[in-house]
């Protein structure tokens, strides 16, 4: 695996719902909060950049460019991913894998401006 990173210039900080790890997919709650986006049509913002270790804590997001994902499962290079559980990567979504994950819990590099099948969201 030769995940990479070259994030983009929209790059914001939000006050967390709860913790979150970063290298997760996150969205924007009711309460202007960050929290794990965990599907496809999750308003999803970015991918977190730093760890916020409880609520109210900021969180650094990027918004578009090539960032890193944990991955929730094995995922292919060139395959449309979005967001599952805990903000992870999955097959299936908007988002381009550039890089491939064999394995859970490993770290592939995500295109948030080459979107597809599933429509356009985040940094696209």
């Amino acid at each position: 695996m030769n995940a990479f990173e070259v994030p983009g210039h929209s790059r914001f900080t939000l006050d967390a719902a709860s913790a979150i790890d970063w290298h997760r997919f996150v969205k924007v709650n009711s309460n202007g909060k960050a929290e794990y986006a965990t599907a496809a049509s999750d308003p999803i913002v970015g991918v977190s950049y730093t760890d916020a270790d409880a609520a109210d804590k900021p969180v650094s997001i990027v918004g578009d460019g090539i960032v890193i994902v944990t991955a929730s499962a094995a995922i292919t290079a060139g395959a449309f991913v979005g967001p599952t559980t805990g903000g992870k990567a999955v097959t299936g979504g908007p988002f381009v894998a550039l890089t491939a994950a064999t394995a859970a819990d490993e770290d592939i590099a995500v295109s948030l401006n080459a979107t597809g099948a599933t429509g356009s969201t985040g940094g696209a």
